[in-house]
């Protein structure tokens, strides 16, 4: 509080708390925990809030496609991985969104049962790497690898 003569000018500044997840480790690759299962998203959808997406990552929901996998699991073929939408979590999604407080992955209710290989006994906690394949040119990278002697 300042005081300036007779009147008093108070101050105040709200600091809006940043997000914490999803890290970028590596261009378009990032790292967050799962945050849970939801009814609310489809079964080859993972929900992560709206205002991390925005803050924390270039992905675009509804457009781009990520891969998952479990952070520091053995390496699966990237061809036997199938690719995720990525949806927004807003007050359209309620249950989905108090799981992605701070920017944690949702996964649909769906996987519980069927779950593919690469991500088996995942659990609430988990890191996974979320991999941006719209934004990764998958082709020219192959090629490059294919060139090496």
């Amino acid at each position: 509080m300042f005081i300036f003569g007779s009147s008093k000018i108070i101050i105040v500044m709200i600091f809006m708390e940043r997000i914490p997840y999803p890290v970028e480790s590596l261009p378009e690759h990032y790292l967050s925990p799962l945050g849970g299962f939801s009814a609310e998203l489809g079964k080859w959808e993972i929900g992560i809030s709206r205002r991390a997406l925005l803050e924390n990552t270039n992905i675009v929901p509804f457009v781009d496609e990520v891969i998952l996998r479990k952070f520091e699991a053995p390496g699966y073929p990237l061809i036997f991985k199938r690719p995720f939408s990525v949806i927004p979590l807003t007050e359209s999604t309620p249950e989905a969104k108090l799981k992605s407080k701070n920017g944690e992955v949702v996964l649909s209710e769906e996987l519980i049962e069927k779950m593919p290989p690469y991500l088996k006994r995942i659990k609430i906690g988990d890191l996974l790497v979320i991999s941006n394949i719209s934004k990764v040119n998958l082709r020219e990278s192959l090629r490059r690898i294919l060139k090496r002697d």
